[in-house]
């Protein structure tokens, strides 16, 4: 798992570093340049000039004399593509480099290994905690985030212009308890065109994909973002909305990040927050479904279903592939009586998602066939999604009760 986006179930998901110090800008700051590796002088800059304290910035591939001393100990001098496959073989051990790094390796290239000396760190992927550098280098854990901000630390340290990568094609969504997880995925590039390498690590490896160069004050506020992600899994909203804040800081253009401070912010206490959260996330990114889903769900639990429908019928024109937006959307047309739509939304749904996405899909079509009063066709669809041996959603509850009051 890289960079992590939450979905609540209804009000769905993706920093109070207030200081006295703080100082409203009188003209619009110019961000650092996207095309320069982000300096901790030039982040600080960016953020006093935008009103943003400074105090306990975080910059999460920051390394120390240690550390670079131990990467120059794993790499002996030589091109930069050899010592970067070899720094990427001392961090993660046995574990396999890229694929697309061992088949555009020259056949003739030698090794760049050091000698002895220190050991391998030998990291070990986990899904737990996004690590910065240094947390990676110590404990030998990271997800694919994590590893990025270590190696990339690491090659620059060593002087290679090593950059962020988004590898786009890589997306995982997943129900937790009542929350939906996106999960995006990122690496390290070096080089550009047919030479260029990449380096990444993955649980789920995957050779179909495209691949997108991030800035590195993108890459700063995913890793805020996932903190704060990780603090709402945690139960701690509060903790959450500090890391959220400052994610939205760091690259107010984010909108993934927006969604997640709607969802701390909302599970804190602050419905009012998360609306403006969920809005922000929406202004910049119009296509954002799950900022539109969660702003739906808060806005038809106050009432105002007026303005939830108007969100309702935005999302409906470009729901995305999130198999969540699209069974929401068949709810929500069902409960209106719009059948046929529900039956569309429904088919997505199932065409889209997990196992436990096609269950509760068949279980909305069993009751779209209950409306029609076919019992028929309502109880081999309830059949269908039992044959799953998923978790029982409530859509199958619902179709289950109802079948059975029905039954002669």
């Amino acid at each position: 798992m890289s960079w992590r986006r939450f979905l609540p179930a209804l009000a769905l998901l993706a920093l109070a570093c207030a200081s006295e110090d703080r100082l409203a800008p009188t003209v619009a700051p110019e961000p650092p340049d996207p095309d320069a590796p982000l300096e901790r002088a030039v982040l600080e800059r960016w953020l006093t000039s935008r009103g943003a304290a400074i105090d306990n910035l975080i910059v999460a591939w920051d390394v120390d004399a240690e550390m670079v001393d131990w990467a120059e100990a794993q790499v002996r001098p030589g091109r930069a593509e050899d010592r970067l496959r070899a720094l990427a073989a001392a961090l993660l051990g046995d574990a396999a480099v890229d694929r697309e790094i061992k088949e555009s390796a020259p056949a003739d290239s030698t090794s760049s290994n050091a000698s002895g000396g220190q050991a391998a760190v030998a990291l070990r992927y986990t899904a737990e905690r996004t690590a910065t550098a240094r947390e990676a280098f110590d404990t030998g854990r990271a997800n694919c985030l994590a590893f990025t901000n270590l190696f990339l630390g690491l090659a620059r340290a060593l002087g290679h212009d090593a950059y962020f990568l988004a590898i786009e094609t890589v997306e995982t969504i997943r129900r937790e308890g009542d929350l939906v997880i996106v999960s995006d995925h990122v690496g390290v590039g070096w080089g550009a065109g047919s030479s260029r390498l990449v380096f990444d690590f993955s649980a789920t490896p995957s050779s179909e994909r495209r691949l997108r160069r991030l800035t590195d004050l993108r890459a700063l506020a995913m890793f805020h973002s996932n903190r704060g992600a990780e603090a709402v899994r945690g139960g701690e909203p509060i903790a959450a909305v500090t890391w959220l804040e400052r994610a939205v800081e760091i690259d107010p253009g984010f909108a993934p990040a927006w969604v997640n401070l709607g969802v701390a912010r909302r599970r804190a206490g602050d419905v009012e927050g998360a609306e403006d959260a969920y809005r922000k996330a929406l202004l910049i990114d119009p296509r954002a479904a799950s900022a539109g889903r969660n702003l739906i769900g808060l806005l038809r639990s106050d009432d105002r279903l007026g303005e939830a429908e108007a969100v309702r019928q935005a999302l409906a024109e470009a729901p995305g592939r999130d198999p969540f937006t699209h069974l929401l959307l068949a709810d929500l047309a069902r409960s209106a009586g719009r059948l046929g739509e529900a039956e569309r939304f429904y088919r997505r749904a199932e065409r889209l998602g997990d196992a436990e996405v096609r269950s509760e899909a068949l279980s909305g079509r069993g009751l779209l066939a209950l409306r029609g009063n076919d019992r028929r066709a309502a109880g081999r669809l309830l059949r269908d999604a039992a044959a799953l041996e998923v978790s029982i959603g409530v859509r199958q509850r619902q179709l289950k009760a109802l079948l059975d009051a029905r039954k002669p």
